[in-house]
């Protein structure tokens, strides 16, 4: 695997048998509100676009997002990498957590996938890139 993942995950009920349920709940919010010290690894990021046929993709963001933002029981912080593919004129996502990768092309009827290896999340941005021009061009 290529970089080193930095994330960081919280449950809220060892939050509260450590310190409580009021104490614990100040806590929870605090680490939802607070994205980890430190950038997300850009290298990884970049050796995704350098896998990929040369200008399918280009990074356009790098940034700590949370998995679920939502969430009511536990949080983890992950990294999330945002591309753009030129020639389908779309936006892709890759978010990776401690120990999962979930990628994502805009559009994609499929939804995104997950999966715990980073060749995977490549040949599923190859895909979908190529699967997209096709349709495109039967249109």
């Amino acid at each position: 695997m290529i970089g080193i993942l930095t994330t960081s995950y919280i449950d809220l009920d060892d939050l509260i048998e450590e310190h409580g349920e009021d104490k614990a709940q100040v806590l929870f919010e605090q680490f939802r509100n607070t994205p980890p010290d430190g950038e997300p690894d850009k290298e990884f990021a970049q050796s995704i676009v350098d896998r990929l046929p040369e200008g399918m993709a280009v990074l356009s963001k790098v940034v700590w997002g949370l998995e679920n933002p939502h969430a009511e029981s536990g949080l983890e912080w992950c990294q999330h990498y945002y591309f753009y593919f030129p020639t389908i004129r779309r936006e892709g996502f890759l978010e990776v957590g401690g120990n999962h990768y979930y990628a994502n092309i805009e559009g994609d009827l499929n939804g995104g996938e997950t999966w715990k290896r980073q060749g995977d999340a490549i040949q599923y941005f190859e895909e979908t890139v190529k699967r997209i021009e096709r349709k495109n061009a039967h249109a």
